[in-house]
């Protein structure tokens, strides 16, 4: 409980959590659903994810927002080495997946440019494209003024480095090192 007086004023800001999935493969038609119901302005849907009126306008406008990314991101070293269309992938969840051999995980690659990221003994994080921006760049709505602790807040998105789309992302203090969320328990693989 928080005790205020008639005529106190309180103020708090907070970074949620960005959600599930890049919001630039989110279903266009289910986006004009929530613009047509008001339960997001077109405005935001086109922010967002990348959703405009009009014959080819949302295609086109998502392909710009993919290649702005990689233009801003920073890239890992080199060409990024690229799994053949035949290996099966397995998905963990959204962009991405995991090659097997011989039953056990191989490498973390990415589904959409099956980009490998990384040995699936180590973080998958170190071969995508890091796009590191303040929050209140990306979503104004988290804004706050300059001297508040939330004016510092970070986005980092680690993208495909072939597609750009995005793989993961991190709300984050400035300088924080990438999570090294995902392990593959060998022991049980």
């Amino acid at each position: 409980m928080l005790m205020m007086g008639a005529d106190a004023a309180w103020e708090w800001t907070g970074a949620n959590a960005p959600g599930f999935g890049d919001p630039l493969t989110r279903d266009p038609g289910l986006v004009e659903a929530d613009v047509a119901t008001g339960a997001l302005s077109a405005d935001t849907a086109e922010r967002v994810y990348g959703v405009m009126p009009g014959d080819g306008a949302t295609r086109a406008l998502r392909a710009r927002r993919l290649a702005a990314r990689l233009a801003d991101a920073v890239s890992p070293a080199g060409t990024p080495a690229t799994v053949p269309a035949d290996v099966p992938l397995r998905v963990l969840a959204g962009e991405l997946a995991v090659t097997e051999r011989d039953g056990r995980p191989e490498a973390f690659v990415t589904l959409s440019g099956r980009a490998v990221l990384a040995p699936a003994s180590g973080n998958f994080k170190d071969g995508c494209a890091v796009l590191e921006r303040p929050l209140r760049a990306v979503a104004p709505e988290f804004a706050t003024r300059e001297g508040r602790v939330g004016y510092l807040v970070r986005y980092r998105e680690y993208l495909c480095p072939v597609t750009g789309l995005r793989v993961d992302s991190e709300i984050i203090a400035d300088g924080d090192e990438a999570l090294h969320d995902i392990v593959i328990d060998w022991a049980s693989a």
